[in-house]
């Protein structure tokens, strides 16, 4: 698909691939092509590899898993945190970040527990998490796969307290976690609720287009679209170089944040602190990086 883009379609610029293991596997397309790649892919590494064409709409995991730390720490005040993950490149990565983060703080996971994806039973894992003795379990996985673990802790403990990523305040998880969501923290880059006016106003189109909340996917790719016509119009043309420069200079109220890129192409430098409360994703705070 990306190599189509570039030599049929000759795009000087695509939004995506979006997630992060298809954006490692086809940076080097773009980059011997020197076409520009917009992306929603918050792996550490989609920015790190060198590749001076790729930029990144939404918070990098670094960003989250120093978010998520701070916040069971200090929110929470827990000292006995776990870590539960996914045994693919996104989870192994988000663990890594976590296990970092903590360190930060000179602390340590109590736990460390992994599952596999389309895995339906975690009663191992978790029970090994509640016999360290963990306050808060920290779960980077993806919806499906978050809300029956969720559910399952609920069951198990309803005590330990889930903190995590995205996923946890997404419209699939609250849909299969049902009542077990209830006061589920999560970092996530938008939600519908934060009280801001542009995002208010967002939210209020969207619904009157499509009869349904705008979730995360939406807003970046949106936010994406706003961001490509300005770099674009402030190249005066469609030169990938000159469109790449443009970035750097780039000031954009957006959806998501109030963009600036660094260097590296990452141009979102915050995240909200969500609560899942009576099967609805509940702004908290926001904290910027």
């Amino acid at each position: 698909a990306v190599n189509r883009l570039i030599y049929v379609h000759k795009v000087p610029l695509m939004m995506g691939p979006h997630y992060s293991v298809a954006q490692m596997a086809t940076q080097k397309l773009y980059w011997d092509a020197k076409v520009l790649s917009i992306t929603g892919a918050s792996g550490v590494p989609v920015t790190a590899q060198g590749n001076p064409y790729v930029f990144r709409i939404r918070a990098n995991d670094n960003l989250v898993s120093k978010a998520l730390v701070a916040y069971a720490r200090d929110t929470l005040k827990a000292t006995r945190i776990a870590i539960h993950y996914i045994n693919d490149d996104f989870g192994k990565a988000g663990m890594e970040r976590v296990v970092k983060s903590l360190a930060e703080f000179n602390m340590k996971p109590v736990a460390v527990e992994s599952h596999n994806a389309g895995d339906k039973d975690f009663t191992a894992q978790l029970s090994k998490i509640i016999q360290a003795g963990a306050q808060v379990m920290v779960m980077w996985s993806h919806d499906t796969e978050s809300a029956l673990v969720v559910r399952q802790m609920k069951q198990l403990n309803p005590a330990i307290k889930v903190i995590g990523t995205t996923s946890l305040s997404e419209p699939s998880f609250l849909r299969l976690a049902g009542e077990a969501s209830e006061g589920v923290i999560s970092a996530n880059d938008f939600v519908p609720t934060v009280p801001l006016d542009r995002i208010q106003a967002f939210v209020a189109k969207y619904q009157a287009k499509f009869n349904m909340l705008p979730e995360i996917w939406a807003a970046t790719y949106y936010d994406a679209t706003h961001v490509a016509a300005k770099v674009i119009a402030n190249a005066g043309g469609t030169d990938p170089e000159k469109i790449r420069q443009a970035f750097f200079t780039l000031r954009h109220t957006g959806i998501l944040a109030e963009f600036r890129f660094a260097p590296n192409g990452d141009g979102n430098h915050q995240i909200h602190m969500v609560e899942d409360s009576q099967g609805a994703p509940k702004w908290v705070t926001t904290v910027k990086f």
